[in-house]
């Protein structure tokens, strides 16, 4: 009966050191799964950052193309006696 009791006790301590095995384990996985949740998190919020500046990029591109005269500049033609800088008077 001594003997039975032992092998059931040696059984017992044998599952919770596997019990203990995986449950440490399973604690690493956890830890490695909250640290990619972690990087995924801020890498949303990046992403939402960028998709929240879409609607101003659309707006200005909107308006640059509504207004493209007005953002034309046409060169004026050099008369030969016009001096090249306007501001200097020979």
């Amino acid at each position: 009966m001594l003997n039975s009791r032992i092998a059931e006790k040696e059984k017992e301590y044998a599952s919770i050191c596997k019990l203990r095995d995986i449950s440490q384990e399973m604690s690493k996985k956890l830890e490695l799964l909250a640290e990619r949740l972690e990087t995924l998190n801020d890498g949303s919020e990046a992403v939402s950052e960028v998709l929240q500046n879409w609607p101003t990029i659309f707006e200005s591109i909107q308006l640059a193309s509504q207004n493209t005269e007005a953002l034309v500049r046409v060169p004026h033609t050099l008369d030969q006696n016009q001096p090249l800088n306007p501001s200097s008077h020979e």
